[in-house]
């Protein structure tokens, strides 16, 4: 909704949650078993 540009430096650890496929335009998830038919993963990004 509100891209914001951040900088990592090194050190910087971020969490990233990341859906595994693409929701139709428009489309809002509304409960945890439709989060659940799509699936995710969680990814923790550590930069040297």
């Amino acid at each position: 909704m509100n891209r914001v540009a951040i900088k990592l430096n090194p050190g910087d650890a971020v969490l990233v949650f990341q859906l595994r496929g693409r929701l139709p335009e428009g489309a809002v998830i509304q409960n945890p078993e439709e989060l659940e038919k799509i699936g995710y993963d969680f990814w923790l990004v550590q930069l040297e």
